[in-house]
């Protein structure tokens, strides 16, 4: 029987979270809020990798199908 709590508790900077993406291996998972910030993490150690932030906001995220790469959209465009 699988245990049914979190492993992990990802934070962010306190914005809600408009999209959620996880890499094609599993290994990455990358989010989005409305006040301009994205955040990479490590699934497995819940470390954040990486975050980013852009003029207006993001409300779409996605991993390129052929590698390590994030696709962000918001209100700049991509």
């Amino acid at each position: 029987m699988q245990d049914s709590r979190p492993r992990h508790v990802l934070e962010g900077g306190g914005s809600a979270m408009w999209s959620v993406a996880v890499s094609r291996d599993g290994t990455s998972l990358v989010a989005v809020t409305m006040d301009g910030a994205a955040y990479l993490w490590d699934i497995g150690t819940a470390v954040e990798v990486c975050r980013l932030r852009v003029d207006g906001h993001l409300s779409a995220c996605s991993f390129h199908p052929y590698g390590h790469r994030v696709v962000l959209g918001g209100s700049a465009g991509l």
